[in-house]
């Protein structure tokens, strides 16, 4: 399958604001604001950041339907070369110790694993070992959480991995600063030194699209580690309007990888639970629909960690380049939000607003900290970035 279509640089008429703005790419990085020339640019250790004016022809308005959600896995082979969209097939199944399932994929020269365990499998009655063994999550002490476990363990069923990966041309990017809040992210960031966190866990209610009148909008929610601090983020979650996503379809992503898919869905308006956690020089991506119980567990090689930051965001992400609009989500809630086993509240912490470049909040958090419980609730504020210029910031 062939790459994505670069986005194509635009320039308007020139902005004298100013507005500080970092990325999240490295010690020194940050994006000199040099709107005069319509763009601006990423200066440090690292690659540049570029924000042109407007959207580009790769990003909306492709044919095919390729900026619109569909499921990669129910699309044709046609449809996956027009949008750009990258497939890794399946390389082989090897049986566990206990008659379960590891199907192995290569991507990019990456080991990729989806656990699945045998038939007759209980996460009520296996051990701890078989539990970690399938990334079956931790029973919560929570009492709430914990009835939310037993329900989903109750009718646990692993979804079957598809015959491919694949990654779309859409990215859930590293925060991109203005001032102490964000062109991209909405939610709470706890922080720490290299090497601080290891997990990022936590339970939201899948968001709905309340609709809006600004176009090319989307959302994805997610947990990660890392990106606060470094371009070094991994992170799972879901996703909304987002082109190569189902509607409330789940994925995974490594930076400075695409998002990848995966075979599950969230129920709208229902608990589903995110799990990121860092082990033995791996990435370890647990999604569970507490609603049907169906989950499923990605193991995937990756050198690329910092364990600076974990994070409870909502996003809108870049589509073909350039950060799309954003979904009206109305408001939706967190609960158990953890790092490291213990609540988020109980870390140093950020709240984050997400901002358009004039500083006016598009989405952000109820609450200036996490509750005892980890629980806060994300609100959507508006969709889109000032108008005149609207500006759109690329990433590499």
């Amino acid at each position: 399958m062939r790459k994505g279509r670069k986005p194509v640089a635009r320039t308007h008429a020139p902005v004298r604001k100013r507005l500080s703005i970092e990325a999240a790419g490295g010690p020194g990085e940050r994006v000199k604001d040099d709107r005069t020339k319509g763009h601006l640019v990423l200066l440090g250790s690292g690659a540049a950041l570029l924000a042109s004016v407007g959207l580009p022809a790769a990003a909306f308005g492709a044919p095919n339907g390729c900026d619109t959600p569909y499921d990669v896995y129910k699309a044709s082979a046609a449809k996956l070369d027009a949008c750009g969209v990258q497939t890794f097939p399946l390389k082989d199944r090897k049986a566990t110790s206990d008659g379960g399932t590891a199907y192995e994929y290569d991507v990019h020269g990456t080991p990729v694993s989806f656990m699945v365990p045998p038939a007759g499998f209980d996460p009520r009655t296996a051990s701890a070992d078989e539990r970690a063994m399938y990334g079956i999550p931790r029973r919560p002490s929570d009492p709430t959480e914990r009835a939310r476990w037993d329900k989903a363990a109750a009718k646990a069923s692993f979804v079957k991995p598809p015959a491919f990966l694949a990654q779309i041309p859409v990215k859930a990017g590293a925060a991109v600063k203005a001032t102490s809040n964000s062109l991209n992210w909405s939610g709470f960031v706890n922080t720490g030194g290299a090497g601080a966190f290891t997990q990022s866990a936590g339970t939201y209610a899948e968001p709905t699209d309340h609709g809006t009148s600004c176009s090319n909008n989307s959302a994805v929610f997610w947990v990660g580690i890392g990106g606060w601090f470094s371009g070094n983020l991994a992170q799972d979650g879901t996703g909304i309007n987002t082109p190569g996503l189902g509607q409330h379809q789940a994925w995974w992503e490594i930076l400075p990888a695409f998002i990848t898919p995966v075979n599950l869905f969230a129920s709208p308006g229902q608990g589903f639970k995110a799990i990121t956690t860092r082990q033995s020089g791996r990435w370890k991506f647990q999604l569970v629909n507490q609603a049907t119980g169906q989950m499923q567990t990605i193991t995937v090689n990756s050198s690329a960690y910092d364990g600076s930051s974990s994070e409870f965001i909502g996003e809108r992400p870049s589509v073909g380049g350039q950060f799309t609009n954003l979904t009206n989500f109305g408001s939706f809630k967190w609960s158990n939000a953890q790092t490291n086993g213990a609540p988020a509240g109980n870390f140093a912490n950020t709240n984050v607003n997400m901002v358009d470049t004039a500083n006016n909040i598009m989405a952000g958090p109820n609450t200036t900290h996490p509750g005892s419980n980890g629980s806060f609730t994300d609100v959507w504020k508006r969709s889109s970035m000032v108008k005149k210029p609207r500006l759109s910031v690329s990433i590499p």
